[in-house]
């Protein structure tokens, strides 16, 4: 296994990186070298690529202090944490003896080594002796610092398993900057790569279909190849300010086209996720991050960010229909339109009050100088994914919004979300 597979070798010579690719093969060892072991004693963060018990392949993520990811010896990596009960890694490995691929990986200085394996569970944690070793460039990846951690939980985290994207779930895709994909051969050896760019790079077209683009790289194509012989595949997306993680299994292909390609700044190909299974776990991880900065290599959120649905001609304020769908800047739907709030007698929009469909309470207030059109079919805001994330509640009570002192009308917001309110309480 230390080499290349046939597939990786296919796609290596269809990619035109072939002679590249050979010369990169040198690096791949067996062994641990010093600089790999002293890297892992410092990581926080190890994730795990896997092939669940169904034939699904999953990413999964386990984290712990400076030091609980040792190396006994220069062929074996010992993790100092169990996968959770609900976690697919605990059932891969709850058999015995089961390929994995490791990513450890340091957000801090953006430096990542990629270890695959073969694993078992014991009962101090996770125990792989290595039969690929290698690392990467930092390229893409952004760069975090630790914020904090939580306490520790009085109960498990919170897991629900599902067969496609929840409204919350399509938000934090669109809005990552990072995640982690996993892949299998044919013979079922494992291998998870990290993927990184601007906000938006990972497209969410619907609750069972996302997509991204394959930048150019280190040219040894191990995702590709891997999808190549197998089309399995898992992606993880961290929620790096709350500790919640998302995790996807499903089937991928790589579209060649140059056209798909040539749409999108920087992509070198397209790779399509089917979602079948999807895993949200709430509070997953106890370390919390803040980000310091995105890489320069990514190319501009701008250009990155997937495109609004065809949504008809312009409307107005006054033709608009409840429960209209409401799309964020970056393409994603956050919600629908529950109430339109005007002054129909002075011909004043005031904004929309939106449900996001998150639980009760999922009401949110948008003003209308965050509405960047009205459409037949659909509202499209000028606030990104991650910025709808922090529209306020509509709301009996306001109080006193902050303000600009010089603001003639500091309490205007407080107004509209009690206008809002008492729209939703039917107090007309």
């Amino acid at each position: 296994m230390r080499g290349y597979h046939d597939g990786q070798r296919a796609v290596q010579r269809r990619a035109g990186g072939g002679a590249l690719a050979e010369r990169l093969e040198r690096g791949i060892r067996s062994e641990l070298p010093d600089v790999a072991q002293e890297f892992l004693a410092g990581v926080r963060l190890i994730f795990a690529g896997s092939t669940d018990p169904d034939g699904r392949v999953w990413c999964s993520v386990l984290s712990g202090p400076a030091g609980f990811v040792a190396t006994p010896d220069d062929r074996t990596v010992a993790v100092a944490a169990r996968p959770a009960p609900h976690d697919p890694l605990a059932r891969a490995l709850d058999g015995g003896p089961a390929p994995v691929g490791l990513l450890g990986i340091e957000p801090q200085t953006r430096r990542r080594i990629r270890v695959n394996g073969t694993a078992e569970l014991g009962t101090d944690g996770v125990r792989v002796t290595t039969e690929q070793v290698y690392s990467n460039c930092p390229k893409y990846i952004a760069r975090r610092d630790v914020a904090g951690e939580a306490p520790p939980l009085s109960a498990r985290p919170l897991a629900v398993e599902r067969s496609g994207l929840s409204a919350a779930d399509r938000r934090l895709l669109a809005a990552a900057d990072t995640f982690v994909i996993a892949t299998a051969a044919a013979d079922g050896s494992a291998d998870a790569s990290h993927r990184g760019g601007s906000p938006g790079f990972l497209t969410v077209h619907d609750e069972r279909r996302v997509s991204f683009p394959d930048y150019e790289g280190n040219s040894m194509y191990m995702t590709l190849g891997n999808l190549a012989a197998s089309p399995r595949a898992g992606l993880l997306v961290v929620n790096w300010e709350t500790g919640d993680t998302l995790q996807i299994s499903g089937r991928a292909a790589v579209d060649w086209s140059p056209e798909r390609a040539a749409a999108i700044p920087g992509a070198q190909r397209v790779v399509d996720v089917e979602i079948e299974r999807v895993l949200a776990v709430r509070g997953a991880l106890p370390l919390r991050w803040v980000l310091e900065e995105r890489s320069r290599f990514n190319p501009p959120a701008a250009a990155m960010l997937p495109r609004v649905p065809d949504l008809g001609d312009p409307t107005s304020y006054l033709e608009i229909e409840d429960g209209t769908r409401v799309f964020s800047a970056d393409g994603a739907e956050i919600g629908e339109i529950e109430h339109v709030l005007a002054d129909e007698d002075a011909d004043i929009f005031d904004g929309l009050v939106i449900d996001t469909r998150i639980g009760p309470g999922g009401h949110r207030f948008v003003d209308a100088t965050q509405v960047e059109g009205l459409y037949g079919r659909g509202a499209v805001l000028t606030l990104s994914t991650a910025e709808c994330d922090s529209l306020p509640e509509p709301s009996e009570n306001p109080g006193v919004m902050d303000a600009d002192p010089d603001d003639t009308a500091p309490d205007d917001l407080g107004d509209k979300l009690k206008r809002a309110w008492n729209l939703l309480s039917g107090n007309y």
